[in-house]
């Protein structure tokens, strides 16, 4: 978090002319994975020699970069109207959270509190091996002619199965037909491009080392089959279908491939910038089978008590996680990597969903 009168770039310390991350606004916070001991440094924004602040990460608490004021009277009276007490707010209710919950408070933090707890569904996930069993009357498509040839009427019988409980993650086994996973990549096999980190909100999207692969994105409106798989995705998550829209709670589908070496590394999909709302459902379906031998799978190294756990990618199977716990914090344990790919090539579609709404 910044306390600092001017906007900030922030840079990774690789040892060499350091690695930007992004952008940090007046007032403003912002989330960064990385690891202890990486050592992070802030200078004023297009001036590279005016350092004002660096950290070596020991924790995951939070870090507040401040002024050169002497005393917090003047640093108060150096931010704009506001901002100090309210990163005072900040630090004493993240201090309370933990002595009550055990954990640190990771979320958004604003003039009317904490982020509120999610308003849309949530699946139950009280133990591993929970079943739950749902229906779409969003049928399969086997072809690419008219809905009458190639949709089927047939009701599409789903089982989510809990793999995880802390964080809360499901395996759905057949959310998609063979034919559906092949059109996804056929129509993503001419639009891809290399793959971006980062937002408008931390200074814009940049290349990184760790993240190696390709994508691109599908609108809903593509086409029926698109259409159909919003759809059934509705239903999975027990959502009305109408918010499954870019102008409501939904992203684009991204679809994502990975060839031989490629990865993704640990990262979160949720995110603090400035506002409450947030990536809440991550739903992973994936478009090509691999073995635990060909890599490629979707860790999660802080789940299972610290253990962690592995996705095997399975054509037409889908994963299920929740980026956000009930209160409305940011779920830590939902960290996860996309492992690198030893042999062949990885196809993966990402269907994300916000909550209240999609921040624009």
């Amino acid at each position: 978090k910044s306390l600092y009168p001017k906007a900030l770039d922030i840079w990774y310390d690789d040892g060499k002319d350091g690695t930007p991350q992004g952008l940090l606004g007046v007032g403003k916070e912002t989330t960064i994975n990385t690891y202890q001991g990486h050592t992070f440094y802030f200078t004023e924004v297009k001036n590279k020699n005016k350092e004002v602040a660096r950290f070596k990460i020991t924790n995951q608490g939070l870090y507040v970069v401040r002024g050169s004021e002497s005393d917090d009277v003047a640093l108060k009276k150096a931010l704009p109207h506001g901002v100090y007490d309210l990163a005072i707010e900040e630090q004493n209710y993240m201090k309370e959270y933990k002595e009550k919950t055990g954990i640190e408070w990771k979320h958004y933090y604003g003039p009317n509190g904490p982020r509120p707890p999610p308003i849309l569904y949530m699946h139950e996930a009280k133990y591993v091996g929970q079943v739950h069993k749902l229906q779409s009357t969003e049928g399969y498509w086997s072809c690419n002619r008219s809905r009458i040839e190639c949709h089927s009427t047939t009701p599409v019988d789903l089982e989510v199965e809990v793999v995880s409980t802390h964080p809360k993650a499901f395996i759905i086994d057949n959310f998609l037909s063979d034919f559906e996973a092949d059109s996804i990549v056929a129509y993503a096999k001419p639009r891809i491009a290399a793959s971006t980190v980062g937002n408008a909100d931390g200074g814009g999207v940049r290349a990184s080392t760790t993240r190696t692969s390709r994508n691109t994105w599908i609108p809903r409106s593509s086409s029926p089959i698109f259409e159909s798989l919003f759809r059934r995705a509705a239903d999975l998550l027990q959502i009305d279908e109408k918010l499954l829209t870019t102008q409501n709670n939904a992203e684009d589908l991204q679809v994502v491939n990975y060839q031989i070496g490629q990865k993704y590394d640990p990262h979160h999909d949720w995110g603090v910038n400035g506002y409450p709302e947030s990536r809440y459902i991550t739903l992973l379906l994936y478009l090509n089978d691999a073995t635990k031998a060909d890599g490629g799978e979707t860790a999660f190294p802080k789940g299972a008590d610290g253990k962690g756990f592995k996705i095997i990618p399975k054509r037409g199977s889908a994963a299920l996680f929740y980026n956000l716990l009930e209160d409305g914090n940011g779920d830590d344990l939902s960290l996860h990597a996309a492992l690198p790919v030893h042999h062949g090539e990885k196809w993966l579609a990402n269907f994300w969903v916000w909550d209240p709404k999609r921040n624009r």
